[in-house]
């Protein structure tokens, strides 16, 4: 029978984990500018809602 055992899989998630814990904190910085960007987005779109009432 062919197929994958449950200790292979384990394995291959836990892999895939450590992998994981490693590549997300590259991705931390790159959230920055995003968040600079929420503020005024939300201004924007608050005043464009306003004028919309008028």
């Amino acid at each position: 029978m062919t197929g994958t055992t449950l200790l292979e899989l384990m394995i291959t998630l836990s892999i895939a984990a450590i992998l994981m814990s490693i590549a997300v904190p590259s991705f931390q910085p790159s959230r920055a500018p995003i968040a600079s960007l929420r503020s005024p987005i939300n201004s924007a779109v608050h005043c464009n809602s306003h004028v919309r009432k008028q």
